[in-house]
């Protein structure tokens, strides 16, 4: 933004003030690359030190008559006897990433599982690039039913891992891990054919729905992913529902509203996933073209212990109902939460009371059993 001199000064700056800070006779102090400083510390308590340097350092600087702001972090690591430099310099790396992970403006120390973490989330790099040649994923169907008579609308698709040697692996773990390589992408396109083929057998009533990454919702290329998988499978659009959190959609550009525009056009649908949980998610209720809002599942588990979640749900429910849109809450797992969030003009649910995630087969089974014109109720 200003150039390289002003970031040079300002480098110069932050050394000033590290050197003014610590005792020069105790600490050896150098710097790295960029921003980076390094500095041993001898015969002290490091943490008193370490906040007091970044209260110092998170001051305004005034560089060539501009005022900067900056957020400081530090990752502390212990040198011990058996120590070397470079091991040292890896765990307060890896201190130095949980500090800017937890949100910056701190300081952490490392510990053992941060080590442990690192190697676990290298060993599933390697692994996650091999396992859809490898064919590790599946998919599992949980059903959705209309509260009012217990009927089944449809089924949400959810992705799993099974690892050859390692057994199944967390969605929580893995998904994340897909989005920063860039892998979600391949993965993505894989579960929404396997979901669209898995569907297309269904009765004709029943929906799909798939969960869309932002990476993938925000790709040049997902329209025409979507079409394919549409136009390979047979399924009628209008039973695809594609579940995007905000995430997808914070840009607000001309691109993002002309991905909703062509997908409309196709006859896709449309459901705001974790909805609450947000910031803006008013704004974009207006400005985009739901379906659907799934109430997520934070605010079903806190109902019985009271507080706002009840009133939360009953607020989203009225957006709902104005707005014309469908309203279906996850994690419903007691009859005491399907009764309060049926109170408050819930119109769907999905949770292990109404059904867990099934296999291929038993989800066919679901809905063969209730098919048209014969349809049963939900246990």
């Amino acid at each position: 933004m200003f150039g390289h001199a002003t970031g040079d000064h300002l480098i110069r700056r932050f050394a000033d003030r590290i050197s003014a800070q610590i005792d020069g006779a105790k600490t050896h102090l150098a710097h790295g690359a960029g921003g980076e400083f390094f500095f041993v510390v001898a015969g002290q308590d490091v943490d008193p030190a370490s906040s007091a340097l970044l209260d110092v350092l998170g001051r305004p600087h005034l560089v060539d008559g501009k005022m900067i702001y900056s957020t400081v972090s530090a990752g502390l690591a212990p040198f011990t006897e058996d120590s070397d430099a470079e091991s040292v310099l890896g765990n307060a790396g890896l201190a130095l990433k949980r500090a800017k992970t937890e949100g910056g403006g701190r300081a952490s120390t490392f510990t053992v599982e941060m080590r442990q973490a690192m190697q676990r989330k290298r060993m599933l790099e390697v692994e996650l690039r091999k396992a859809l040649a490898l064919r590790e994923f599946s998919l599992v169907y949980q059903p959705q039913f209309r509260i009012a008579d217990r009927c089944l609308v449809g089924f949400e698709s959810l992705l799993r891992w099974n690892h050859h040697a390692y057994g199944g692996v967390s969605p929580a773990e893995f998904i994340p891990l897909a989005e920063e390589l860039g892998l979600i992408l391949p993965i993505g396109e894989w579960a929404l054919r396997t979901a669209c083929r898995k569907a297309v057998a269904w009765p004709s009533d029943l929906s799909i729905s798939v969960n869309v990454s932002p990476l993938q919702f925000r790709s040049p290329t997902f329209v025409s992913t979507v079409t394919a998988a549409l136009q390979s499978s047979g399924l009628a659009p209008h039973r695809l529902d594609l579940e995007i959190t905000e995430g997808a959609i914070l840009a607000n550009s001309a691109a993002i509203m002309e991905t909703f525009s062509q997908l409309r056009a196709l006859g896709v649908r449309f459901s705001m996933d974790d909805f609450g949980t947000g910031y803006s998610s008013l704004s974009y209720l207006q400005k985009f073209p739901f379906d659907k809002i799934k109430i997520d599942q934070s605010f079903v588990r806190n109902l019985s212990a009271g507080g706002d979640s009840l009133a939360i749900i009953r607020a989203i429910c009225a957006l709902g109902k104005a707005l014309g849109l469908t309203t279906i809450a996850e994690g419903v797992e007691t009859e005491d939460q399907l009764r309060r969030i049926e109170m408050k003009g819930c119109q769907q649910v999905q949770g292990y009371l109404t059904g867990r995630p099934l296999a291929p087969a038993l989800a066919d089974e679901l809905a063969a059993a209730t098919a048209p014109p014969e349809r049963k109720a939900a246990p």
